[in-house]
């Protein structure tokens, strides 16, 4: 599990439930909160001691690829990553016979690897300064053009040491109803998972409005789980289970800590710090199977209508051996473990992660020659053609072509 210090925070609201924080150390005290509903619906739950375990949660089953296109149908949803271009130039006013550097950024944030054919037709008042194409553009003289092919790989996510306001304890905040257990299904702790419905979140570039939540230190995104009982694993991998945020993946038994208080469980809430609404995840002093004595309390927090997440850990009374800090995509082709089985950073007391997205991106530079009269203007197009749909993305340059006006330097 995964333990997270409390950090300076500002004003927290929990979305359910009207609150102010208890005083930890100098952390200034909160104002007051104003509650806000929370829309999250349990639609499903199962362990392994469930007559049927499999009614819901599939042995066997991968997530479903979301139709293309699809938009979680929220307040406050933004749009999936999509890919971008960006043209500069080093001077926006030049003289007749100037060099102009031009420089072009091509950035696929989307869940796909993609080609894209990249065009930049060159002004007719300019020309082309040869050699100067970087990036694979090659300049066509026929069409007075620069003509490149890129491959680009699909967004990327990694793990990364990160705060956002640190491991804080659910039950512990000074909540009035007060932050309750979730039951455990079939009152079994150990190997458990509930299926939620009603989030708006992404997760590598898709829209997310069901999870998973495993006793055993994780979520799954979408409405199946292959397996509650699944070891952990080294993440990518293509191996069920997929679709996964592990802040502390291990053989977890939520009731079995030797060293447990009133308020050992797992717990969820939905808090704002004033400008942001999160859903947080937390599973408080849960054991290691058949070692009572190691237990660890741990967070995930999710930023809604973003796709920002956050792994914070609280206490633990035991060290972290065999287990994984991670994330996977959908069909476990792309992940990162921060922490496998002794390899990496093991998380403890006070530790907080953050799950980052890496762009995959390509640069492109070359030179023209400033071919233009005083008071005209050289305005460049740059275009890249998405070739799994087509799709044509644009942007521009205008340079000014004038004459530079000196001021004379008066002496005092």
């Amino acid at each position: 599990m995964q333990h997270k210090m409390l950090r300076s925070i500002s004003t927290l609201m929990i979305l359910s439930t009207l609150f102010s924080f208890p005083v930890a150390g100098n952390l200034p005290k909160p104002p007051a909160i104003t509650p806000l509903e929370d829309d999250i619906t349990v639609t499903a739950s199962a362990s392994q001691t469930s007559d049927n375990p499999d009614e819901y949660f599939n042995p066997n089953a991968k997530q479903e690829t979301p139709p293309s296109g699809l938009i979680a149908v929220l307040p406050n949803t933004i749009e999936p990553n999509q890919p971008r271009l960006e043209k500069m130039v080093d001077a926006n006013l030049v003289l007749p016979g100037d060099t102009a550097h031009y420089s072009i950024t091509l950035v696929n944030n989307a869940p796909q690897t993609t080609t894209y054919i990249v065009r930049d037709s060159i002004p007719e008042n300019t020309s082309y300064i040869p050699g100067s194409a970087t990036g694979g553009l090659v300049y066509v003289k026929e069409n007075h053009e620069l003509l490149g092919s890129i491959e680009l790989q699909a967004e990327g996510m990694s793990i990364v040491p990160d705060t956002l306001y640190g491991y804080l304890s659910l039950p512990e905040l000074d909540v009035d109803p007060p932050f309750l257990p979730q039951p455990c299904p079939n009152n079994n702790c150990d190997d458990s998972a509930i299926a939620l419905s009603g989030f708006d979140f992404f997760f590598y570039g898709q829209p997310v409005s069901d999870l998973i939540w495993s006793t055993n230190g994780y979520l799954q995104v979408g409405t199946q789980i292959s397996n509650i009982t699944s070891a952990h694993q080294e993440l990518p991998d293509p191996e069920a289970p997929n679709n996964l945020i592990a802040p502390l993946w291990m053989d977890l038994d939520l009731e079995n800590c030797s060293s447990s208080t009133s308020a050992t469980g797992w717990y969820r809430g939905y808090v704002t710090d004033g400008t942001y609404d999160y859903y947080v995840f937390e599973w408080k002093e849960a054991a290691l199977k058949n070692d009572p004595e190691s237990c660890f309390s741990f967070q995930v927090w999710i930023k809604r209508g973003s796709d920002e997440i956050w792994f914070a850990y609280g206490p633990q009374t035991g060290a972290v051996e065999a287990a994984t800090v991670g994330i996977e995509n959908l069909d476990g082709s792309a992940g990162d473990s921060y922490y496998f089985n002794g390899t990496g950073s093991a998380p403890i007391n006070g530790s907080s992660l953050k799950v980052v997205r890496n762009d995959s991106q390509a640069i492109f530079t070359y030179d023209l020659l400033i071919d233009a009269d005083i008071g005209q203007d050289v305005i460049n197009l740059v275009e890249a053609t998405n070739t799994n749909n087509g799709i044509v993305m644009q942007a521009s340059t205008i340079v000014q072509v004038g004459e530079r006006i000196y001021l004379p330097t008066v002496m005092r």
